[in-house]
């Protein structure tokens, strides 16, 4: 979601739960047996976008899924998440996950390159979060079939792309989650929103 206005998030809200969407992290959302879901997430979210749009969301009651490179957090103060940030949402309920320790695409590397990169992030989003994260973001929607066995292996149950939602879905659904990319025009993302949010499940 890119430069969402925090005003409209209450929106969007409101549309989807008059729909019958329930919000929950995206890790929630798949552990339901059953029930329509919309899942905010956030990749690589700066502090000053959390400061705004967290409070918001919290007077909404919503959650939500933010998706960080481990190499990145703390690394500029004033604008990149810190570790503290990233505690100060986990004990607020949102989920924290990986886009790997650096954003690059993983398709590019090689295979060990690929799990060294996945494995370190998550190792390192355990040691300072105290959990382990269990969904992945595809950096820039890249990833093959090296990049799914990397998640299996270390122990991720998802993983979202930047394919678009409404699609069918694809074999190893939990690996393939598509997404609705949001932009800052409400008309066009209100649309957007309406039209998907008749049929997509679990990964509004």
């Amino acid at each position: 979601m890119r430069s969402l206005r925090p005003k409209f998030l209450g929106v969007v809200v409101a549309c989807l739960r008059l729909m019958g969407y329930r919000f929950a992290t995206v890790s929630d959302a798949l552990k339901a047996p059953r029930g329509k879901f919309a899942c905010l997430t956030f990749d690589n979210a700066t502090s000053d976008n959390l400061r705004s749009i967290a409070p918001r969301l919290a007077k909404l009651g919503v959650t939500a899924t933010l998706f960080v490179a481990t190499k990145n957090v703390g690394a500029q103060p004033q604008a990149v998440v810190t570790w503290a940030d990233l505690k100060e949402l986990s004990a607020k309920g949102w989920e924290i996950g990986s886009l790997g320790h650096e954003t690059v695409d993983l398709t590019a590397v090689s295979e060990s390159e690929q799990k060294q990169l996945i494995g370190r992030a998550r190792a390192l989003i355990a040691s300072h979060l105290g959990e382990a994260p269990r969904s992945f973001a595809y950096p820039f929607g890249a990833y093959d079939a090296t990049t799914v066995s990397s998640l299996k292996e270390v122990g991720f149950e998802a993983a979202v792309t930047l394919r678009a939602a409404g699609a069918a879905p694809e074999t190893d659904a939990p690996y393939h989650l598509r997404r609705l990319t949001l932009s800052a025009n409400p008309i066009t993302d209100l649309a957007s929103v309406l039209k998907h949010g008749m049929t997509a499940s679990h990964d509004a």
